[in-house]
C-alpha cells in the first residue's frame, strides 16, 4: 500500500472550529468549544455552538457525544497516519483496510477526496 503524504493537523486546524468540543451540560444537545469570557473581572464559561443535535429519543446523547469528539478523533487519526509507514512492517489485509478507511475518513472530514 502506498500512503499519500498527509498534511499535519496544525495545517488543517483553521478549517474548523478548534477543539476540544464538548456537549453542553445545560441542554445535552449543543456541541462546541467552551470559552471563558472575562467581563468586569468575572470569568464566565460560554458554549460556542458548532452543532445542535435535534431531539430523537435514544439517539440525541450518542449523536452529541460523537459530534463533540470529532476534532479529537480527527487529530488522533491524523497523528496515527503521520506515523504509519507500510515499509516498517507487513500489514495484514485487515490492517491495510483499516488504514485506507482512516485515510478516507480524514479526507472527508478535511474536505478532500481520498
Amino acid at each position: 500500500m502506498t500512503m499519500p503524504a498527509k498534511s499535519s493537523v496544525a495545517e488543517n486546524i483553521g478549517q474548523y472550529t478548534p477543539g476540544p468540543w464538548q456537549v453542553s451540560p445545560l441542554d445535552g444537545r449543543t456541541c462546541g468549544p467552551s470559552r471563558l469570557l472575562v467581563q468586569s473581572g468575572t470569568s464566565i464559561a460560554q458554549m460556542q455552538a458548532v452543532a445542535i443535535v435535534t431531539l430523537r429519543t435514544g439517539e440525541t446523547d450518542a449523536n452529541a457525544r460523537l459530534i463533540a469528539a470529532a476534532p479529537s478523533l480527527l487529530a488522533a487519526c491524523n497523528a496515527f497516519l503521520d506515523t504509519a509507514d507500510p515499509r516498517d512492517r507487513t500489514y495484514t489485509a485487515a490492517e491495510n483496510d483499516a488504514l485506507i478507511a482512516m485515510e478516507a475518513a480524514c479526507a472527508l472530514a478535511e474536505g478532500q477526496t481520498a
